[in-house]
């Protein structure tokens, strides 16, 4: 059976967004659309858009733990990457940073024209005395909306959860600010160049933005199609682990003490390549290399402060210290 998968931010949640045990025998019988966050009705319009009949939400489909109950969060948690691997699409409301916000935002109107741009170009001598090097391309486009750009600056991409979401997602969604991105295996498009994106078009405008080294959206989308290819990676990709830990640690939890669930479907598809020993975010096949690690000093201090307010105290417990992921 196909359904579709939704990747958001959660913000503030309301009773009506969340299944718990309190309202699941209501939850069995129906759920009134209109009660629902704007983000879950915007996904479950461009779900029938899509004629497909199931969608998946964390908040809806998982009984989430209150106070007097923990729900079935500690054993659904493990299997979360499991839903977005197998799932048709995900929709993934870039914008919103809360999920009464939805992911749909108003146009103004702008036209963008994809007319080429001819640059004449010639090979030029590298340094050091070294070969001659060809230009990547002599054909350039006018400014559009980036893909990199408008996802990597996007609420979404600073909550922890969504980066196993959208690495073993087969096909994503993406709604950003000014239009809207297809990722899959085999196409990266816009609805400007619904064919495809050309690789020029993205590298300008990657430089364009300031961008140092390769973007966050395209890391994460180069993982993802060769996840997608092979069904699993190789010992040889134990780089793209740690390059994938980097983004992570970037992102941010409401709990910090779901650092490792949020990346365990990520390593489950690690494992598939080449059975190994994993413990806390590392392989034994590279240990060096995942203790090889250090805290960004800039980012220090905000990791201390969400560790107390998580736990209300300094001593909350995530993973041993010399793990990456603690």
């Amino acid at each position: 059976t196909r359904y579709v998968t939704l990747s958001y931010c959660w913000g503030i949640l309301g009773d009506n967004a969340v299944t718990t045990k309190d309202n699941l025998s209501q939850r069995l019988q129906q759920i009134s659309n209109s009660t629902l966050p704007k983000t879950i009705q915007d996904a479950i319009r461009v779900a029938r858009l899509l004629k497909i009949k199931y969608l998946w939400v964390d908040a809806l489909c998982i009984i989430q733990p209150t106070p007097n109950d923990s729900g079935d969060w500690a054993h659904e948690s493990a299997r979360m990457g499991s839903y977005y691997r197998n799932a048709y699409c995900t929709i993934a409301a870039a914008t919103a940073a809360d999920c009464n916000q939805g992911p749909f935002n108003k146009r103004f109107g702008v036209e963008y024209s994809l007319e080429p741009v001819k640059v004449k170009t010639r090979p030029f001598q590298g340094g050091l005395g070294g070969p001659k090097l060809e230009p990547c391309k002599t054909v350039f486009y006018p400014m559009i909306p980036s893909r990199d750009v408008a996802i990597d600056q996007s609420p979404l991409l600073s909550r922890g959860w969504v980066l196993q979401e959208l690495v073993l997602s087969h096909r994503a969604l993406y709604f950003t600010k000014d239009a809207v991105f297809w990722g899959c295996r085999r196409l990266a498009a816009t609805e400007f160049c619904p064919s495809g994106t050309p690789d020029q078009l993205r590298d300008w405008r990657t430089l364009k933005s300031g961008w140092n080294g390769e973007s966050m959206t395209s890391r994460i989308l180069d993982v993802q199609k060769r996840l997608s290819t092979r069904n699993s990676l190789t010992v040889r990709d134990d780089g793209d682990w740690y390059n994938l830990a980097e983004l992570f640690s970037r992102m941010k939890l409401t709990h910090q003490t779901d650092s490792l669930a949020a990346i365990s479907g990520l390593a489950k598809a690690w494992a598939k390549g080449q059975p190994d020993e994993y413990v806390c975010g590392i392989w034994k096949r590279s240990l060096l290399q995942g203790l090889l690690w250090r805290q960004d000093p800039e980012n220090a201090n905000e990791t201390v402060r969400r560790q107390r307010t998580a736990s209300g105290s300094s001593e909350v417990y995530i993973a041993p210290s010399w793990s990456w992921v603690s």
